[in-house]
């Protein structure tokens, strides 16, 4: 028993440092859900608010500028600035608010697609976690003989359960990651980041501004800073700076041609777009073959083990009576 004491507490001390971080990782992605799907609404509701306002023929009252001004990131503070600086030079508004509304919507929409493509992979973990538990109770039940050795036998349990749940955490953890694209940590800032740019440049150049000081206001570096994307292991990042690095080429050839480049911004966004929508699918796809490396490594291994144990302890042939 003091063997299978000490196997326990090293499989527990071993895998307690490996699980705070994942936990904290998936819990904070289950609560940011809820909240990104309000501010993402609260945007979308705003915008619209203006648009139908200005297309009516009215005046929108102050209150419904003040929402604009008090959007939470990621909407605040630019497009505040932005719709500003276009009232300001007098420029219309109807356009812009178009895209911005389009974008919030797109962007929530996109975001409850990928959790629910994602959602067979949470799911596989909610019932990985909870199947040595109901294993361990139902052979309990089904054989008596395990009640004079009840202390091994839930210490054996405990062991599986341990090792069941460090796999259905890392199926979890899988699971959020696809939705980001296998993005992670701020780089998932991207995909929101960079739609937010093009329209910034697009809304920029049409108030009037030269394109690449558009592009500089609205990226934060200078266009004629010709540095090639490089290449990285994740597809969406790759997808996302190329793009970026696509519409700066477009918007040098406008400036040195003297031609209008917002019709090859936008078909540049149009493109990126619908290639991130290319790669989602692939993360979802590639999702089911992923997620067997937890199942056949934790989960699998756990169960089996229970069923060894119980077969083990309730047969008369061992000797540690």
């Amino acid at each position: 028993m003091s063997l299978w004491l000490c196997s326990f507490l090293v499989l527990w001390f071993s895998v307690e440092s490996a699980i705070p971080p994942i936990f904290q990782q998936i819990t904070l992605a289950m609560s940011s859900f809820s909240r990104e799907k309000v501010i993402y609404l609260e945007a979308q509701n705003v915008f619209q608010l203006l648009q139908e306002s200005l297309e009516a023929g009215l005046i929108p009252q102050d209150s419904v500028w003040l929402k604009l001004q008090n959007l939470r990131a990621p909407w605040s503070p630019w497009t505040g600035l932005l719709i500003q600086k276009l009232r300001s030079q007098g420029v219309a508004l109807l356009p812009t608010l178009t895209r911005l509304r389009r974008l919030a919507h797109e962007s929530l929409q996109d975001m409850i697609d990928a959790r629910a493509k994602t959602g067979q992979a949470t799911a596989q973990a909610w019932i990985a976690g909870a199947l040595i538990p109901i294993l361990g109770v139902l052979l309990r039940l089904l054989l008596p003989e395990l009640e004079k050795h009840a202390v091994l036998w839930w210490l054996g349990v405990g062991m599986a359960i341990v090792l069941a749940g460090v796999g259905a955490l890392w199926m979890a953890k899988l699971g959020f990651e696809a939705r980001f694209l296998g993005l992670k940590g701020q780089e998932r800032l991207m995909l929101f980041q960079s739609a937010a740019a093009i329209e910034q440049i697009l809304a920029l150049i049409q108030g009037g501004m030269p394109p690449d000081l558009a592009w500089a206001q609205a990226t934060g570096e200078a266009v004629w800073k010709d540095e090639k994307p490089q290449n990285y292991k994740n597809e969406a990042k790759n997808l996302i700076l190329h793009a970026m690095h696509e519409i700066k080429t477009t918007i040098q050839m406008s400036v040195i041609e003297g031609r209008s480049c917002t019709d090859r911004i936008q078909s540049s966004a149009d493109r990126l777009r619908g290639a991130l929508r290319g790669e989602s699918s692939r993360q979802v796809q590639l999702l089911g073959t992923r997620v067997l490396q937890p199942l056949f490594l934790c989960v699998a291994p756990a169960a089996f083990s229970v069923l060894v144990w119980a077969m083990f302890l309730a047969s008369d042939t061992w000797l540690l009576n």
